[in-house]
């Protein structure tokens, strides 16, 4: 449970301005901490309309909201004018695209400029690839990492107006994980149903409501391992009010979240949203869901921050340790990835035989240089935690997916 005056509150001011209620009442002097918060969290956008119609703040502070909202629109504008740019290239020379998370997840939002947005996703076929890096960079958007055969999930790219792509040539994090490779087939099997929709004057183009979902939900897995905030969970909460009732849910949805070994966390998430975030408790597909699970999910979520903002540097190295030792596959998996990473940012041409044995030093080197060598050990404790946490958030992952 929630204990802590200032998250409580945060939590409270973020129900009532997703279920379209009055701003509740709280004490005054949180608001400073209140507001960090609901920043840390990617969540701010949402409770503004709220707060402005209500008399808790005074003009100078509606004033700064009225600032942050102008903010907001400005971006979402400027997405949606970037994205619909890469996207007709793309679709002018034959290449088929679609649009992940971000606007993607803002289309359920009753005002989705109020999401807050980073850079661009976009997805195109693995054939497409190469040729769809190319035309991006013929553009003059500027590649931000070098290309890597075997393990790379994507490459950003800087565009002129200052707004970053990621093109994706897997959604997944890892391909050589064996559920991933289910997981990206099926969305690229989607790619012949491609569906368009319509925010402001621009068209996008969008996989269709399940496989939507589904990148939704992955995108929570994706950053259990590097910091899971509000604004990912308010993602699919929104998607769920919009898309998954109890009937979509048992004809569809089900189905394919055991396939790709998701269907355990969908229900746990859900489960989360009707504790916390006032999702309407009429959805029942969820009720089997472990309610400590979903509690402790709440508290996980609060402690790090969208993006994992809350977590030091040193925290994150000693969770991305410990979340990879489970078998001798995945660790290896993990050294060659982090190691060749680290070759390439040193200025090594990187080296997939040699990687491992490089990550082995840079992880030797950054224990020698930690100079609070007991938190970095509590760090490696508290991550081997919930190493576990994660497995039970997962239960179905490696089990019932399917090959």
């Amino acid at each position: 449970m929630l204990e802590n005056p200032i998250l409580l509150t945060s939590v409270k001011l973020l129900s009532a301005a997703l279920n379209d209620k009055e701003c509740p009442d709280f004490d005054k002097s949180l608001w400073p901490a209140v507001k960090n918060e609901l920043l840390i969290q990617g969540v701010f956008g949402i409770v503004i309309g709220m707060l402005l119609k209500s008399n808790f703040l005074d003009k100078e502070e509606k004033k700064s909201l009225m600032k942050i909202n102008a903010a907001y629109s400005i971006k979402y504008f400027q997405i949606l004018k970037q994205q619909t740019e890469a996207v007709n290239l793309l679709t002018e020379n034959h290449i088929a695209a679609v649009v992940l998370k971000g606007t993607a997840c803002a289309q359920y939002y009753d005002s989705p400029r109020l999401r807050l947005f980073g850079d661009i996703d976009l997805l195109v076929l693995p054939e497409d690839y190469d040729r769809a890096l190319e035309l991006f960079s013929a553009k003059g958007y500027t590649q931000l990492n070098e290309t890597d055969e075997c393990y790379q999930r994507h490459v950003s790219f800087a565009t002129p107006s200052d707004i970053d792509i990621e093109l994706h040539r897997f959604f997944s994090d890892n391909p050589l994980e064996d559920r991933n490779p289910v997981l990206d087939r099926l969305l690229f099997r989607n790619f012949s149903q491609i569906e368009r929709i319509q925010l402001q004057q621009f068209a996008l183009p969008v996989l269709a409501s399940a496989e939507n979902g589904i990148v939704i939900l992955g995108h929570i897995r994706h950053h259990l391992k590097s910091g899971l905030g509000l604004r990912q969970i308010v993602d699919w909460m929104m998607y769920v009010k919009s898309q998954l009732n109890d009937d979509f849910w048992h004809k569809q949805f089900r189905e394919m979240a055991e396939t790709v070994g998701l269907s355990d966390l969908a229900k746990i998430v859900t489960k989360m949203c009707q504790m916390y975030l006032g999702l309407n408790a009429d959805i029942t597909w969820c009720q089997d869901a472990d309610e400590k699970l979903a509690d402790k999910l709440m508290l996980f979520v609060i402690n790090n921050g969208n993006l994992g903002y809350k977590a030091t540097i040193d925290k994150k190295h000693a969770y991305a340790m410990m979340r990879n030792i489970s078998s001798i596959r995945k660790v290896v998996s993990f050294l060659t990835k982090e190691g060749m990473r680290h070759m390439q940012e040193a200025g090594y041409r990187p080296n997939k035989t040699l990687a491992w044995a490089y990550q082995l030093g840079h992880i030797f080197k950054r224990f020698m240089d930690c100079t609070d060598r007991k938190k970095l050990w509590r760090d490696m404790q508290k991550a081997k935690n919930d190493a576990y946490f994660f497995d039970c958030l997962n239960k179905t992952n490696g089990k019932t997916a399917k090959k």
